[in-house]
């Protein structure tokens, strides 16, 4: 089942997804749904890793903030 969800982008950000999309071959819809379904598993994955590690007690709470803040920057600057 899907659901719609209107969101607002600025010019060159969807100038660029019907770039992609006419590309592919494929709807502005699929492209943004596939980019959004890849931002969030991503996300997901950063915070299971941070349970773990803050559960493992491995680094200490600096070392821990510091690598994952590295993380979060490069996934965020990834899309």
């Amino acid at each position: 089942m899907s659901a719609t969800l209107t969101i607002r982008i600025d010019e060159s950000t969807k100038a660029a997804l019907d770039e992609i999309a006419q590309g592919a071959h494929r709807s502005k819809s699929s492209i943004a749904a596939a980019a959004l379904e890849a931002y969030i598993r991503r996300r997901k994955w950063l915070q299971e890793k941070i349970v773990q590690a803050d559960a493992s007690g491995v680094l200490s709470d600096s070392e821990a903030e510091a690598l994952f803040a590295e993380l979060e920057q490069e996934i965020d600057g990834a899309d």
